[in-house]
C-alpha cells in the first residue's frame, strides 16, 4: 500500500501496552526543543528516512497537524497517516490513523527546569508494524528510533550556533532542513561511491531497521563456526586438530557473510604461520571458489551496464563461471573474436559492506573505550576505528570496477615494456577493452596462467624481473 492511496482507511484506537521512553537533559530553553522537536517529527524526511511524506494540513506556524507518510522497514514499505496534538511548548504527541501499520504512538513532553535556562525532554514511542518479527528486534528498532531523535534535537538546540541555525532554518518555509548534514545528504551506497563513514552512519541512523537485520543476519550465519573455533584454541594439540577439522565450515561461514568477512579469512589464508597450514588451505577457497551468484543475474547485469555492446559477450559466454571470489565472477567470453575475461560485480554487495563498516567501526570505537581501572589508559592500544577506516576506504575502492581498469592502464604504461634478456615480455599486462568495461563490469584479455600456489615449477629466472636498491 502507497502512502495517499484511496483504500487507505481510518483505523480504530488501538492500545499500545509495549513502548519505549528515555529522556535527556538540553541546554536550551523549552519553546526552542519543542520548535524543533516538532520539525523533526512534522518533516523527518530530511535525514533520508522517508520514501514519501506529505503534509496535509499545517497551521500558520507551520506546524502539521495531519501527514501521510511511506517508509521501507523491516523489509517491507509501511504507509501510515498520523495525526499530531500540539501543546506548545509542554507536549507533542502522534498517533497513526490510517494505514498500515498497527499501532504508532509517540510523544515529546518538555519540562523547564534551571529557571527555563534549561529542558528535561522525554521521548516515548510505540510502534507495531502489523506483521510478524522478533520482539527483540522491534524493540531495538524502537529504541534506536528514540535515542536517534534525542541526539539530533540536542545537536539542534544546545550550543548558541545550533540554536542560531535552528532558528535560521526554521525561518525558511518553516521547515528544518541542515545544509551540509552527512544525514541529509547520505545516499544509498553503491560501488562507485567513495567511502565516506559519516555519510553511511547517516544512511543508516535514519533506518536502524536495516542495520539491525544485518547484525541478525552475522549472528545467525557466523556465532556457532566462530564459538567453535575459539573453543577449539583452548584445548591445545587436541583443539588444533578440532580447528583443522572445521576450516571447511569456518570457510562457507565467511563466504556466506559477504564481503567482509571474505576479505578476512583471505587475509588469514595467506599467513599458515598463525592459524595452521590445514586452516589457511581450506581458507584459500575464499580467493577464487565462492559458491557463484545465478547466472542470470550476471547475464542481466551485463546487459544493464552495456547494454548493446554486450551482445557478442553473452553469445559467446558459458552458463558457470570460471572463477567465483568476494567481490564478483569471472567468466570467459569471445569479443571481437578473441578470448577476453568478463568480471562481473555481485548485486547489492555494497548494501552489505556499507552496513557491516558502521557496525564494526562502532565494535572499534566501544573497545578503544575500554580503560585500565587502575591508571586510566587505554587496554588496546592501537587506533582501531582508523584501521576500520582504512579497511573499508580499500574494499569500496577494489569494489569500483572503473577504479581497477584505470590500475590496470596505468601498470601497464610503466612496466608493460619491461623485456627480458632475450628481448621478449618480462610481464604480461592483459588489455583492457574500455568499452567493455563500467563500475560493475570489466572486461579484458584472457591470459592463461598458473598460481604460485598450485605447486607450479618456477624457474628461478622468472622471478626476479626487477632489481631495485642502491649498489655502494
Amino acid at each position: 500500500m502507497v502512502a495517499g492511496s484511496a483504500d487507505v482507511e481510518e483505523k480504530e484506537a488501538v492500545t499500545v501496552t509495549e513502548s519505549v521512553e528515555q529522556s535527556i537533559e538540553i541546554d536550551a530553553a523549552p519553546e526552542l526543543c519543542y520548535r524543533v522537536a516538532a520539525r523533526l517529527e512534522d518533516y523527518p524526511d530530511w535525514v533520508g528516512s522517508l520514501d514519501s511524506v506529505e503534509v496535509e494540513d499545517a497551521g500558520r506556524d507551520g506546524l502539521a497537524k495531519r501527514a501521510k507518510f511511506a517508509v521501507g522497514a523491516f523489509g517491507q514499505t509501511l504507509d501510515y497517516t498520523l495525526e499530531y496534538t500540539h501543546e506548545v511548548p509542554r507536549r507533542l504527541s502522534w498517533k497513526a490513523v490510517a494505514g498500515s501499520v498497527r499501532a504508532l504512538v509517540g510523544s515529546y513532553t518538555f519540562e523547564a527546569i534551571d529557571g527555563g535556562k534549561r529542558t528535561r525532554v522525554r521521548y516515548k514511542l510505540a510502534l507495531d508494524p502489523g506483521f510478524s518479527i522478533p520482539s527483540m528486534i522491534k524493540k531495538a528498532s524502537t529504541k534506536l528510533i528514540v535515542k536517534t531523535a534525542l541526539s539530533d534535537l540536542r545537536q539542534y538546540t544546545e550550543t548558541p550556533l545550533a540554536q542560531q541555525r535552528a532558528k535560521e532554518l526554521m525561518d525558511t518555509q518553516g521547515a528544518l532542513r541542515p545544509a551540509q548534514s552527512a544525514e541529509a545528504s547520505a545516499q544509498k551506497p553503491s560501488a562507485h561511491a567513495t567511502y565516506d563513514a559519516a555519510s553511511i552512519r547517516g544512511y543508516y541512523r535514519a533506518r536502524p531497521w536495516e542495520l539491525l537485520q544485518r547484525l541478525a543476519a552475522l549472528t545467525r550465519i557466523l556465532a556457532a563456526p566462530v564459538a567453535a573455533l575459539l573453543l577449539s584454541a583452548l584445548q591445545g594439540q587436541r583443539g588444533r586438530a578440532l580447528i583443522d577439522a572445521n576450516g571447511k565450515a569456518l570457510a562457507d561461514a565467511l563466504a556466506q557473510a559477504g564481503p567482509t568477512y571474505s576479505k578476512f579469512g583471505q587475509a588469514l589464508s595467506c599467513r599458515p604461520d598463525l592459524v595452521g597450514d590445514t586452516l589457511a588451505s581450506a581458507l584459500q577457497e575464499l580467493q577464487d571458489q565462492i559458491p557463484p551468484f545465478s547466472h542470470a543475474e550476471a547475464r542481466s547485469i551485463m546487459r544493464e551496464e552495456l547494454g548493446a555492446d554486450a551482445d557478442e559477450l553473452l553469445a559467446s559466454m558459458g552458463a558457470q563461471p570460471v572463477a567465483a571470489a568476494t567481490l564478483g565472477q569471472v567468466y570467459k567470453a569471445r569479443a571481437g573474436g578473441k578470448d577476453v575475461a568478463v568480471k562481473v560485480q555481485r548485486p547489492n554487495i555494497m548494501t552489505a559492506v556499507a552496513a557491516d563498516s558502521v557496525l564494526l567501526r562502532a565494535g572499534a570505537a566501544a573497545l578503544e573505550m575500554v580503560r585500565n581501572p587502575v591508571n586510566g589508559e587505554r587496554v588496546i592500544k592501537p587506533e582501531l576505528v582508523a584501521a576500520c577506516d582504512e579497511f573499508f576506504s580499500r574494499l569500496f575502492e577494489e569494489a569500483d570496477y572503473s577504479r581497477e581498469a584505470a590500475n590496470l592502464a596505468k601498470f601497464a604504461a610503466i612496466y608493460g615494456g619491461v623485456e627480458g634478456r632475450d628481448g621478449s615480455s618480462r610481464i604480461i599486462v592483459p588489455n583492457l577493452l574500455p568499452e567493455l568495461s563500467t563500475e560493475r563490469v570489466i572486461t579484458m584479455e584472457w591470459v592463461q596462467g598458473q598460481r604460485l600456489s598450485a605447486n607450479a615449477i618456477v624457474d628461478v629466472g622468472d622471478l626476479p624481473t626487477l632489481r631495485l636498491g642502491f649498489r655502494v
